[in-house]
């Protein structure tokens, strides 16, 4: 089989890749593009030609647009470690940069956070290598005893997905665990530091009885041998 000779034209904003040979025969011819940008964006075109003497062209014809989807995780902040069964959750999540729209899902153990705890999304737009860039941020409010059930292993399960409508795929998503602590354990210091001034009260509380309780016994035996 022969390989028709390959003759490339400098195109502003295509690449063709070097790291692998171009595939052109007589059955199909096979590009790969590399360092794409938005001016690769466009209308391509493949064309075949006959021989003599006919001469006969067959073409086809796609278009390509190059967008910038998003590559990192997005990111959780504002999250304290643990809570208690009345306090809010109140946590921000900003997406990636991306040329498409992100829309932004908060999940609480496995549910999805009604409208009504989601503040107004906020949008940040950046230009870059000609790409107009937006990067989302989405705040919940969340009354923990509206909406968290307690769980089994007595954490809360929380997770922000990113998604693209028009490219499924570039989905990406962060998740944490924090602790969900009761009453009881708040009141002798189980659940954070905030509570061992406490924790330290009541410690310091049953040595001084103990210490009177000594006393005490050893007044009574000293009085009875006096006697």
């Amino acid at each position: 089989m022969l390989t028709p000779q390959v003759t490339v034209y400098p195109v502003d904003g295509i690449a063709i890749a070097t790291d692998r040979p171009t595939i052109c025969n007589q059955y199909l011819c096979s590009i790969r593009l590399t360092g794409l940008g938005r001016r690769s964006s466009g209308e391509y075109r493949c064309e075949i030609s006959g021989d003599a003497p006919e001469f006969k062209l067959a073409n086809g014809t796609r278009n390509m647009t190059v967008e910038a989807l998003p590559v990192e995780d997005p990111t959780i902040s504002g999250l304290s470690s643990s809570y208690l069964p009345h306090e809010h959750i109140a946590a921000n999540c900003t997406s990636d940069r991306s040329s498409l729209p992100v829309r932004l899902l908060w999940f609480i153990n496995g549910r999805t956070v009604p409208m009504e705890y989601l503040q107004q999304q906020q949008e940040t737009t950046l230009e870059s290598d000609a790409f107009q860039l937006r990067y989302r941020t989405l705040e919940m409010r969340v009354p923990i005893e509206r909406l968290v059930q307690r769980e089994l292993d007595n954490a809360i399960h929380i997770k922000c997905v990113a998604t693209v409508d028009l490219v499924p795929a570039a989905s990406r998503e962060a998740a944490a665990v924090i602790a969900l602590r009761s009453h009881r354990s708040s009141l002798f210091g189980f659940g954070g530091g905030h509570h061992s001034n406490a924790a330290a009260s009541a410690t310091t509380t049953t040595t001084i009885v103990g210490r009177s309780n000594v006393l005490l016994l050893l007044l009574v035996l000293l009085s009875e041998r006096l006697h």
